[in-house]
Protein backbone atom coordinates (compact mmCIF):
# COMPACT_ATOMS: atom_id res chain seq x y z
CA UNK A 1 0.00 0.00 0.00
CA UNK A 2 2.79 2.45 0.83
CA UNK A 3 4.51 1.82 -2.51
CA UNK A 4 1.26 2.48 -4.35
CA UNK A 5 0.84 5.72 -2.41
CA UNK A 6 4.38 6.80 -3.28
CA UNK A 7 3.75 6.04 -6.95
CA UNK A 8 0.50 8.02 -6.91
CA UNK A 9 2.27 10.96 -5.23
CA UNK A 10 4.98 10.88 -7.89
CA UNK A 11 2.39 10.71 -10.67
CA UNK A 12 0.44 13.54 -9.05
CA UNK A 13 3.50 15.78 -8.82
CA UNK A 14 4.25 15.11 -12.48
CA UNK A 15 0.67 15.84 -13.51
CA UNK A 16 0.55 18.97 -11.37
CA UNK A 17 3.78 20.18 -12.98
CA UNK A 18 2.25 19.63 -16.44
CA UNK A 19 -0.90 21.49 -15.45
CA UNK A 20 1.04 24.42 -14.03
CA UNK A 21 3.20 24.59 -17.16
CA UNK A 22 0.10 24.52 -19.39
CA UNK A 23 -1.49 27.31 -17.33
CA UNK A 24 1.72 29.34 -17.54
CA UNK A 25 1.88 28.85 -21.30
CA UNK A 26 -1.77 29.90 -21.69
CA UNK A 27 -1.06 32.98 -19.58
CA UNK A 28 1.72 33.84 -22.04
CA UNK A 29 4.42 33.83 -19.36
CA UNK A 30 7.94 32.47 -19.56
CA UNK A 31 9.34 30.64 -16.57
CA UNK A 32 11.42 33.72 -15.81
CA UNK A 33 8.44 36.07 -15.98
CA UNK A 34 6.40 33.85 -13.67
CA UNK A 35 9.34 33.53 -11.29
CA UNK A 36 9.60 37.31 -11.16
CA UNK A 37 5.91 37.57 -10.26
CA UNK A 38 6.31 34.84 -7.63
CA UNK A 39 9.45 36.44 -6.19
CA UNK A 40 11.56 33.35 -6.74
CA UNK A 41 14.24 32.06 -9.07
CA UNK A 42 13.39 30.68 -12.52
CA UNK A 43 14.96 27.37 -11.52
CA UNK A 44 12.26 26.88 -8.86
CA UNK A 45 9.54 27.22 -11.50
CA UNK A 46 11.41 24.74 -13.67
CA UNK A 47 11.81 22.25 -10.81
CA UNK A 48 8.09 22.42 -9.97
CA UNK A 49 7.08 21.97 -13.61
CA UNK A 50 9.43 18.96 -13.92
CA UNK A 51 8.11 17.44 -10.65
CA UNK A 52 11.48 17.83 -8.95
CA UNK A 53 10.04 20.01 -6.18
CA UNK A 54 6.79 19.71 -4.28
CA UNK A 55 4.63 22.77 -3.69
CA UNK A 56 2.60 23.62 -0.63
CA UNK A 57 -1.08 24.45 -0.67
CA UNK A 58 -0.18 28.08 0.03
CA UNK A 59 2.18 28.08 -2.96
CA UNK A 60 -0.54 26.62 -5.19
CA UNK A 61 -2.89 29.46 -4.25
CA UNK A 62 -0.18 32.00 -5.08
CA UNK A 63 0.65 30.31 -8.40
CA UNK A 64 -3.05 30.26 -9.34
CA UNK A 65 -3.34 33.96 -8.56
CA UNK A 66 -0.23 34.87 -10.57
CA UNK A 67 -1.43 32.74 -13.49
CA UNK A 68 -4.81 34.52 -13.52
CA UNK A 69 -6.75 31.40 -12.54
CA UNK A 70 -9.75 31.32 -10.24
CA UNK A 71 -8.18 30.01 -7.03
CA UNK A 72 -11.24 28.08 -5.88
CA UNK A 73 -11.68 26.34 -9.24
CA UNK A 74 -7.97 25.65 -9.46
CA UNK A 75 -7.78 24.06 -6.00
CA UNK A 76 -10.95 22.05 -6.62
CA UNK A 77 -9.29 20.78 -9.79
CA UNK A 78 -6.13 19.87 -7.89
CA UNK A 79 -8.19 17.80 -5.45
CA UNK A 80 -10.10 16.20 -8.34
CA UNK A 81 -6.82 15.33 -10.05
CA UNK A 82 -5.50 13.70 -6.87
CA UNK A 83 -8.60 11.55 -6.55
CA UNK A 84 -8.56 10.66 -10.25
CA UNK A 85 -4.95 9.48 -10.08
CA UNK A 86 -5.48 7.67 -6.80
CA UNK A 87 -8.55 5.92 -8.20
CA UNK A 88 -6.90 5.27 -11.57
CA UNK A 89 -9.45 7.18 -13.64
CA UNK A 90 -7.21 10.06 -14.82
CA UNK A 91 -8.40 13.57 -15.63
CA UNK A 92 -7.62 16.60 -17.76
CA UNK A 93 -9.53 19.11 -15.63
CA UNK A 94 -7.33 22.13 -16.34
CA UNK A 95 -6.89 21.56 -20.07
CA UNK A 96 -9.93 23.65 -20.97
CA UNK A 97 -9.63 26.30 -18.26
CA UNK A 98 -8.79 29.81 -19.43
CA UNK A 99 -6.92 32.32 -17.27
CA UNK A 100 -9.08 35.28 -16.26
Amino acid sequence: MWLASAIVRTMFMARLGELLQDARDRAGLSQGALAEQLGCDQSLVSRVERANRAVSVEELFIWAEKLGLDQNEFMAGVVEEWHALRDGSGSIWLAEADPQ
